[in-house]
């Protein structure tokens, strides 16, 4: 009954070594918290420049694959970085009772200072120091294992949704991709989440005695582990199991763990907004309306200014133009612009002579000035020369083109420039991404 009490009937005796690690783990647990809040917290950073890299080397299909990957890669470094302060603070908040009771063991000292009556009622409710510096360690060592095992599990399913995704690219890379593929991992996907649900069906009272379910339960269980965590699976399973059956026989288990999965959605949805702020531009529809206010004036959209983001539009040298100057503007190429010019130029290059990459490329800036669309103040502007360059700022070097006008239509002051490149994007107009930039002339 004793071994019952505790939760393990099972278990064999903890050797004495086992239990005073157990019991000395706070000093483990402040090192690698300490040095982990450092290293945590420089995560959101190295997840940005990631995200920046796949931004401008990726195309729409790509990265709306990718956004998923990232949604939980943000998961664990928020519950990481939670992790670690939280713990931090706990054993802090456990050191500092047990120094004051090492310094003064009698706890609350009787005196005359106070009724008798308020001194009993205070050791009645926070004289019990020992069994308050015990909940504080259990409470440090609790938070300490549950965020590991949150990371994991967040971690694997960024795993294994990063390999589906390379998987998808390097199929597409060498010409085997097509839309089918994607419709049959979908199909696998729908399979796995109607196997989980199979699952855990099983467990009803009504079908987890029968013979074949008994056969069957564990090993589809097991497979389904291995697929779901193929790093640190011993550990994550492990520790998940522990968490879930600490409630397992709770009247609201189903509560705690519909509870569990509205607070994950909601922590990923906090995570994703305040660790990143290149989120919104996985999205084809942020990307298409970045820089369409023709009122706005845009500090990234002049160079000038220093801009140490990203560029989702066009650049122009600066706000305030000398008419006697020559007029250039530079526009960004990013991979999901880049896909649709190669191939609209493909169609338009077909009988192009000559396969050096030299002539190849003077093709393509051919094919830029005829698929991008540049006019001033409403007038088209024609006869442009186009350049290849790299803009590069404090986040990252951008490919790009650099458009020269010659005799641009200007008047003194206020100016509109806009300009129009290929689009897929649902709601285009002619297949057309509009971006504008205010400027002034003088």
């Amino acid at each position: 009954m004793e071994s019952d009490k505790q939760g393990a009937p099972h278990s064999p005796a903890k050797p004495t070594w086992l239990k005073r690690v157990e019991e000395e783990s706070w000093q483990a647990e402040l090192i690698i918290s300490g040095a982990a809040i450092i290293g945590t917290l420089q995560l959101p950073g190295l997840l940005d420049q990631l995200e920046v890299f796949l931004l401008l080397y990726q195309d729409s299909e790509a990265l709306g694959l990718w956004r998923l990957v990232f949604l939980y890669l943000r998961l664990v470094t928020a519950a990481l970085i939670f992790t670690f302060i939280f713990h931090f603070i706990v054993r802090a908040l456990w050191i500092g009772m047990v120094g004051l009771n090492s310094v003064f063991p009698g706890g609350f000292r009787p005196n005359k200072r106070f009724s008798e009556d308020f001194q009993a009622k205070m050791r009645e409710n926070y004289g019990n120091i020992d069994a308050y510096i015990l909940r504080l360690d259990g409470l440090a060592s609790g938070i300490f294992g549950t965020g590991f095992a949150a990371a994991s599990l967040f971690f694997n399913f960024g795993i294994v949704f990063s390999a589906v995704v390379i998987l998808i690219g390097l199929l597409r890379n060498f010409g085997g991709y097509s839309r089918w593929i994607t419709v049959g991992i979908l199909i696998l996907a729908l399979a796995y989440f109607v196997m989980a649900i199979i699952v855990s069906v099983l467990h009803i009272e009504k079908l987890r005695e029968r013979a074949w379910v008994k056969r069957i339960h564990f090993p589809i269980t097991r497979i389904m582990y291995r697929l779901q965590f193929p790093i640190n699976s011993r550990f994550t399973v492990t520790a998940l199991n522990i968490l879930s059956y600490q409630v397992a026989d709770r009247k609201g288990y189903w509560f705690y763990a519909v509870g569990m999965g509205v607070g994950v959605a909601i922590l990923g949805t906090v995570a994703d907004q305040a660790f990143s702020s290149n989120a919104r531009y996985f999205y084809e529809s942020t990307f298409f309306y970045e820089a369409q206010d023709s009122t706005l004036i845009r500090r990234a959209a002049y160079e000038e200014e220093n801009y140490e983001g990203v560029h989702y539009g066009p650049v122009l040298p600066s706000k305030y133009v000398d008419t006697t100057e020559l007029f250039s503007v530079w526009v960004p190429l990013p991979e999901r612009e880049l896909v649709l010019y190669r191939e609209r130029c493909a169609e338009s290059q077909k009988g192009s002579e000559g396969d050096k990459p030299t002539q190849e490329a003077a093709d393509f800036l051919d094919c830029l000035a005829s698929e991008i669309r540049l006019s001033i103040n409403g007038t088209t502007v024609r006869g442009a020369s186009f350049n290849t360059e790299y803009l590069a700022t404090a986040t990252a070097k951008q490919h790009g083109v650099r458009i020269h006008l010659k005799d641009p239509p200007l008047n003194r002051g206020k100016n509109l420039l806009a300009v129009g490149t290929p689009s897929d994007y649902r709601k285009a107009t002619d297949g057309l991404r509009m971006s504008y930039v205010v400027f002034f002339a003088h």
